[in-house]
């Protein structure tokens, strides 16, 4: 049994002050509040009613159970992403080293009501919900708020749209798994239910937007589980292929990294070269190891066509084609052209060129790169 406070020195002040600003309603500023103020602040609010419960996942409330009972070993590498957000929640302090876990004392009371929810009707069908809708932000990137609504009344029946907004606005575990935005489009404002990384929506609205007009591809109720678990198609065949020929490979690789910048590069289509890198970086590929290694860039080739990607509203990048030609203009390959006319180079050779250019371009330099491009390919 340990107490928080003991460690409060410990922890890095803007670091756990980012943590309070997301966790507390009514924040002090950075300069009148100390490290044990604020950490007794964030256990007083996980204490009361039911807020600890709606800040956790089902996955890591029933983690917080095991870990209470002791009765299994939990330091396991498929706990691994788990353990990590539990300790960055500051409820739980853990060493690979010494192979031990434990709940830090002010939270043994909140976790118990929270283990004790998750088990109860109410209880299941919230974090059921939960999981939806974050599946949900993480298979499409962005949905209006209509929309939103009726992909999650198309699983889950038995709530209103009411009482959905009311869920989200209690739970402060979607102020950490999804975004809100409020934005103009055609000059109408519309609000957009996202992935939680609002810096990578920002790069897709500024290039993929007009996908909002296009329909939707369709995901079984499995699908969006995944999402919610991984921010990916898991299960994707190509996927797995690649995956497995990896971990025979070499056991030790950092796969939640890696599907992070899979994820990132097939939802904002950029170059796959990115992700054959990150192999290069992270597997042998000297000489006696060439076949291994130009299987793993096939392999990954193979899987960049098929995995789904929001830039096709949902659909597989192999129909990135056919859904595209549904937009009046795209945006994509004009930018490209403006950004060739203005540098000489492709979005390929330096894509963080490519991206600083889709930032600080305006719609009127783009038109204007292009008339001189057509102007002067005529002379």
């Amino acid at each position: 049994m340990k107490s928080l406070y003991t460690w409060a020195n410990r922890f890095d002040k803007e670091n756990l002050y980012d943590y309070y600003l997301t966790t507390i309603d009514k924040p002090l500023p950075y300069e009148k509040i100390t490290r044990k103020r604020m950490l007794e602040t964030i256990v007083a609010y996980y204490n009361i009613n039911d807020h600890l419960f709606y800040a956790l996942s089902a996955q890591e409330i029933s983690l917080l159970k095991k870990i209470v009972e002791n009765k299994e070993k939990v330091l396991t590498d498929e706990n691994k992403t788990l353990i990590i957000e539990l300790s960055s929640k500051l409820l739980i302090s853990f060493s690979y080293f010494t192979d031990e876990i434990y709940i830090y004392d002010e939270f043994y009371d909140a976790i118990k009501k929270a283990v004790e929810k998750m088990n109860t009707a109410e209880g299941k069908k919230i974090l059921e919900l939960q999981q939806v809708c974050i599946g949900l932000c993480n298979a499409y990137g962005i949905l209006e708020k209509e929309e939103f609504y009726d992909c999650i009344h198309r699983y889950l029946s038995s709530y209103t749209n009411e009482q959905i907004e009311n869920i989200i606005k209690t739970s402060d575990y979607f102020r950490h798994r999804i975004a809100i935005l409020e934005i103009t489009y055609d000059n109408i404002p519309i609000t957009l239910f996202t992935y939680h990384d609002v810096e990578e929506v920002a790069d897709f609205l500024d290039v993929y937007i007009d996908v909002l007009t296009l329909p939707k591809y369709e995901f079984n109720y499995d699908e969006i589980m995944d999402y919610a678990a991984y921010e990916l198609n898991y299960k994707n065949d190509s996927l797995q292929r690649l995956l497995k020929r990896m971990r025979e490979i070499n056991t030790y690789f950092y796969e939640d990294q890696f599907l992070n910048i899979i994820q990132t590069v097939t939802n904002l289509l950029l170059d796959k070269n990115l992700i054959k890198k990150f192999i290069y970086d992270h597997y042998p590929h000297y000489e006696r190891n060439a076949d291994k290694f130009f299987e793993l860039m096939d392999l990954c080739d193979e899987m960049g066509e098929t995995l789904n990607t929001w830039a096709a509203r949902g659909y597989p990048v192999s129909r990135m084609t056919d859904v595209l030609s549904g937009l009046q203009i795209d945006t994509m390959k004009k930018l490209e052209r403006a950004y060739h006319y203005k540098t000489g180079l492709s979005p390929e050779d330096d894509f963080n060129s490519f991206l600083d250019f889709i930032e600080s371009v305006t719609d009127e330099e783009v038109d204007e790169y292009l008339y001189n491009k057509e102007k002067k390919q005529l002379n």
